[in-house]
């Protein structure tokens, strides 16, 4: 789905429509600039593509 219209406002899965070969990724990674880094940002990609930019990260603040 290219947006939120129509989608179910109860919690359940969106079962209808959309692209079922691609997923969605949330935020960036080490080799993308700022504005995509944000948890928010969301691009898609197809299920099973690897690349060293994709991942699990953790973050820990500093001091203070």
């Amino acid at each position: 789905h290219d947006n939120y219209d129509g989608a179910p406002t109860d919690g359940s899965a969106w079962l209808e429509g959309g692209n079922q070969g691609l997923r969605v990724r949330r935020g960036g990674s080490w080799c993308d600039g700022p504005d995509v880094c944000r948890s928010a940002f969301r691009s898609r990609d197809v299920p099973g593509d690897r690349f060293n930019g994709i991942g699990f990260r953790v973050v820990c603040g500093g001091a203070g």
